[in-house]
């Protein structure tokens, strides 16, 4: 039943899509609504739900979305119904169609690595743009034989961490290490061997990245957020930050700005907010105030 709109004579919405013709019919009067109806079947498989060839080639897809599919439909490309004697070849190709689909091992390991690559990609809700970049690393990997030994979860996850530190995405180790099931320490040391075998060179951490990402989290307002930046760009400049850990010296500036600013906050809050304790907050205040930087 495609009941979206209604019929322009007789004003019911009793309408029926008609695939073969590709029309959008009223089934009380018959007449003709919507003509020449783009096709949005939607076919599924192991590796997840996508329309095929309604997408662009990506990297993400075991095969790139390049390979031939034959379809289940009995008719020829005239649309004629093909004859009996046909039936049991048709059948047999389909069979082996489906089996040639990954026939090497390669194939069945990038096929296992994109299943667990859509389920971050609906977690951590990454952008297109990432998840080719966590492809492409992989299949750099995949191609060197690091992927040997060691879990397609795990290198999957490291070439995952390593895509959104270079795309500059707000998620952090231990977050992809919480929807991943992967302990951070694996994931540290797949991490350092791809960008060692691959030659990546991982961007240093924004600080003041760290203090937009903690301030939403925490829910501090904008004035406050505003004056932890600016206090962070003026720390920056002394070098201090220098070796730091981002989040820590984040949460301590944010700190220090609630108290410019009159917005209460607790240390506890905003040690939840960024992943530290409250000790490392008051030793980044009181250096940072031993050193007269604020």
């Amino acid at each position: 039943m495609y009941s979206s709109v209604s019929c322009s004579k007789c004003q019911l919405d009793h309408l029926v899509a008609d695939p073969q013709s590709g029309e959008v019919i009223c089934s009380v009067c018959g007449i003709v609504i919507q003509e020449k109806m783009q096709e949005t079947k939607i076919q599924f498989y192991d590796t997840g739900v996508y329309p095929r060839g309604t997408e662009p080639s990506s990297l993400a897809y075991y095969d790139m979305g390049l390979s031939t599919i034959i379809g289940k439909t009995d008719k020829d490309a005239k649309g004629q119904i093909f004859a009996p004697s046909v039936y049991s070849i048709i059948h047999r190709l389909r069979t082996w169609d489906h089996r040639i689909q990954l026939h090497s091992s390669k194939d069945r390991n990038l096929k296992r690595a994109f299943y667990t690559l859509n389920m971050l990609k609906e977690k951590l809700n990454l952008s297109n743009v990432t998840i080719e970049k966590v492809a492409y690393i992989y299949r750099k990997a995949l191609t060197k034989g690091l992927t040997r030994g060691r879990s397609i979860d795990s290198v999957l996850v490291a070439a995952a961490y390593i895509a959104i530190e270079e795309m500059l995405s707000n998620v952090s180790l231990r977050e992809i290490s919480k929807v991943s099931n992967t302990q951070p320490k694996t994931i540290g040391r797949i991490v350092r061997l791809l960008s060692s075998e691959l030659d990546i060179m991982l961007p240093l951490a924004d600080p003041i990245r760290c203090v937009t990402k903690v301030g939403n989290i925490a829910g501090l307002s904008e004035k406050t957020k505003r004056k932890a930046v600016d206090i962070m760009s003026h720390i920056q400049d002394t070098e201090y930050s220098g070796g730091k850990k981002p989040m820590g010296l984040a949460a301590a500036i944010l700190y220090i700005a609630c108290g410019k600013t009159g917005e209460h906050v607790s240390q506890k809050e905003l040690a939840k907010a960024a992943g530290v304790t409250g000790v490392t907050i008051r030793t980044r205040f009181r250096d940072l105030k031993a050193k007269h930087l604020i």
